[in-house]
């Protein structure tokens, strides 16, 4: 069997649509699997000593995530704008701190999602 399934970016993005794969915009999570996906990236990130007071760039971006923007559900849409910005602090050269603590919540959106 051939598992080839495209990314959930790829779905979010709209993917190739000339292959078919669905258009996933209307795919809503509950509001507090996200809330405890920010709660575990704040934890996460205080445990890797990057805390809201030395790198409030990331914290900034991470902390709305506990309010649902189309309440009481977030949708993948408002999830891959987080990650928009977060790949923009990640790519922070001038800063190693910031891009480290916008690794760190990536990686753990990522593990969520995926």
């Amino acid at each position: 069997m051939n598992w080839n399934f495209p990314s959930w970016a790829f779905l979010a993005t709209g993917g190739d649509r000339g292959q078919g794969w669905p258009v996933v915009d209307g795919v809503a999570f509950k509001a507090t699997a996200i809330l405890d996906l920010a709660d575990r990236i704040v934890s996460d990130l205080n445990r890797s000593k990057r805390h809201a007071r030395l790198i409030p760039s990331v914290h900034n971006i991470v902390e709305p995530m506990k309010e649902p923007i189309n309440w009481p559900v977030h949708t993948i849409a408002n999830l891959n704008a987080t990650r928009r910005k977060l790949q923009e602090q990640a790519g922070n050269f001038n800063d190693e701190n910031t891009r480290a603590a916008a690794t760190i919540a990536l990686r753990r959106i990522d593990a969520k999602v995926l």
